[in-house]
């Protein structure tokens, strides 16, 4: 069975070692931003077997900001057109300033602006996949950081840029409990909005980061096997968390297929942070769960991860 491959750029389906290098993958997530049209098409003449996802994710929004901490780099078509698309109002702004405020910091010399999902933004998500991203012949939509809550240390940064923020352009501050309840209330009319985007033949996997991510209008979910840990907090986890850890994520993975409502099902385990998980314990795990789980999909997240599973597997496989 071929695996996941995260993530894609234009750069590496011009480079000569594209295709044969990537022969092993079936799935790609692309990053829209980096990848042309030319390039698009040019990857799927050579790999017509093969599947190609746009990123996207919940919570980030490319935005110009006064204070410096949401920007991009001019001359991005794509970025533009996302900032472009949605209504400054709807990002979490500062009540001081109204500057946009950032979840993540010091990526290139900005960062990415935030927003909760409520109806505004789900609505100008999906128009903006629709008419932007789905121009180009995308196999489907790969949304990273839908996790059953917004994340705590997104929430932290946010109080360290404001002690007065507003997340619904209503001109009150708000809380960390209202962010979190707004989150809750509108995350499944978000993913439901992207699905009408996408029509039903798309595929759409969405990354829940650990346990809590299924959604009826998902073909399958992806998770990062550090997760699959019971009680993983960032350190080497113990074996017999890592057995009940694999059990999670099993549970996670079926119970996503038994409420999706789109066929194929499809779902990713990404290999990643062999710190927490021993990388020989992970290519154990995820042999035994696709012998539970057909349509998982093994998958080497090779950028946020800390190594590349590729060679070290199938190693361990021949021994």
């Amino acid at each position: 069975q071929k695996k996941a491959f995260y993530i894609l750029h234009g750069h590496q389906i011009e480079a000569a070692d594209w295709p044969a290098a990537y022969s092993e993958y079936s799935v790609f997530v692309c990053n829209p931003a980096a990848v042309s049209g030319p390039q698009l098409a040019a990857a799927k003449k050579d790999r017509p077997d093969a599947l190609f996802l746009a990123y996207s994710c919940t919570g980030w929004v490319y935005l110009q900001s006064d204070s410096g901490c949401a920007t991009f780099g001019k001359g991005n078509a794509y970025y533009e057109a996302m900032a472009a698309s949605f209504d400054r109002s709807l990002a979490v702004t500062d009540l001081k300033t109204g500057d946009v405020l950032c979840v993540t910091l010091g990526i290139g010399k900005g960062g990415v602006g935030a927003y909760v999902p409520s109806p505004g933004a789900a609505d100008a998500f999906a128009r903006f996949h629709a008419e932007v991203t789905l121009s180009l012949p995308y196999d489907g939509l790969y949304l990273d950081e839908f996790d059953a809550a917004f994340p705590g240390r997104w929430v932290t940064l946010l109080q360290s840029q404001s002690d007065a923020f507003d997340i619904d352009g209503d001109g009150v501050a708000d809380s960390a409990g209202e962010l979190q309840a707004q989150y809750a209330a509108w995350k499944p009319y978000f993913a439901a909005a992207l699905r009408g985007a996408l029509g039903p033949d798309r595929l759409f996997l969405a990354n829940s980061g650990g346990m809590g991510g299924g959604d009826p209008h998902l073909n399958g979910i992806t998770v990062e096997a550090e997760n699959c840990c019971d009680g993983n907090h960032g350190t080497a986890c113990p074996p017999e968390a890592i057995a009940r850890g694999w059990q999670m994520c099993a549970d996670a993975f079926a119970g996503q297929a038994a409420i999706s409502r789109f066929e194929p099902a499809l779902s990713v385990l990404w290999h990643s942070h062999d710190y927490v998980i021993p990388a020989a314990a992970q290519c154990a795990g995820v042999k035994a769960l696709q012998a539970e789980l057909p349509f998982l999909v093994e998958g080497d997240d090779v950028e946020d991860g800390s190594w590349n599973s590729t060679e070290f597997c199938e190693q361990l496989q021949q021994r």
